[in-house]
């Protein structure tokens, strides 16, 4: 499938838990986009206003953050979406993750014991929302994708996220045309 466009993203955990969305939920949807980080909310609007229509070969999408649904988005040219919530993908998914209670499940999202995932929680403790990630990543020796792909599989499993991140992809894929 040739490549249509590009999602932009504010930042490395939205590209990464996006990626995971389309993958797990629409995986048709990931073949046919580049998810592409632009820095932050404003660097997404810039680009947005910046970068004039096409015609169907091309289209651009900025997928913000969930708190970043009330910026200002007038006179952008293309359209745009929210992740699920009304968080940042960190913030949505660090309570479910972050939980040796989920140990098991998370030994098999990254195929790991659940003594090393029991590890990698403790040596993430007490860190701040975004160095959270990287240390548990570094603990378990996988990278950022991997690490976005197996919270995300665990996210998915409870409660109604499924039907969050579904009416997520029906957003985007309106969005999209």
């Amino acid at each position: 499938i040739r490549q249509t466009g590009a999602l932009l993203v504010e930042d490395a955990a939205a590209k990464y838990f996006l990626l995971a969305l389309l993958l797990l939920v629409a995986r048709e949807l990931r073949a046919q986009f580049e998810v592409v980080v632009a820095g932050s909310d404003g660097e997404i609007d810039a680009a947005l206003r910046a970068m004039p229509r096409t015609g169907k070969w091309l289209t651009l999408v900025g997928v913000y953050d969930g708190d970043a649904r009330e910026g200002n988005r007038e006179g952008v040219n293309w359209p745009i979406a929210y992740l699920p919530s009304e968080h940042s993908p960190e913030r949505l998914v660090l309570p479910v993750v972050n939980n040796p209670a989920r140990a098991p499940e998370l030994a098999i999202a990254f195929t790991r014991n659940e003594a090393d995932i029991l590890d990698a929680l403790d040596g993430a403790y007490g860190r701040d929302g975004h160095d959270w990630w990287y240390e548990f990543a570094r603990r378990l020796g996988i990278q950022h994708e991997t690490l976005w792909l197996g919270f995300a599989r665990v996210w998915l499993a409870q409660g109604a996220n499924r039907t969050i991140a579904e009416t997520f992809i029906e957003e985007l894929e309106v969005a999209l045309g």
